[in-house]
């Protein structure tokens, strides 16, 4: 015989029911990243480092300190004899706390660069340690779903 209503029931005896009906039991094991498609996360995952790790500079121009460039302007240019030369993504060294464009510096025949912008505040064009993801941050919850990376513009969800 065919039921064809639905039996209400409270949900510690649906729970049971369903309970009861499949063999799945969870189980926890640790894989590699690569092999972390499809699975879901157990538990939160969080960065044992940060991204970036260094202070990286967002601009081709130079690394200077500062206050090395106060007072500077078009009527008062000052000449800069502590710099280091970066390139957009170098390592910017701990001594020095900002980066000006190469577009607004001039270098003179002593090989020392003249600015007549605006005085550098620190950390201008300087990408800091942990910009994008601080240390020990949360990347990603527990019972998430990982997903393939997207390949040409598309992904296929999984499961």
């Amino acid at each position: 015989m065919v039921t064809r209503f639905l039996e209400l029931v409270s949900l510690e005896e649906a729970l049971r029911k369903t309970l009861s009906s499949f063999s799945y039991t969870p189980t926890e094991e640790e894989v590699s990243l690569s092999d972390a498609a499809g699975r879901v996360t157990a538990a939160p995952v969080f960065t044992r480092q940060s991204v970036p790790q260094v202070h990286l500079s967002a601009m081709d121009g130079i690394a200077v300190k500062s206050k090395d460039t106060h007072g500077a302007g078009e009527q008062r240019p000052v000449i800069l004899q502590d710099f280091l030369r970066v390139n957009t993504g170098n390592v910017v060294p701990s001594e020095y706390d900002a980066v000006i464009m190469i577009e607004d510096v001039e270098e003179d025949e002593a090989g020392h660069y003249l600015i007549r912008r605006a005085a550098a505040p620190p950390w201008q064009h300087i990408r800091p340690v942990g910009e994008d993801i601080g240390e020990s941050e949360m990347i990603v919850p527990s019972s998430h779903r990982i997903r393939p990376p997207m390949k040409s513009g598309h992904w296929r969800p999984t499961g």
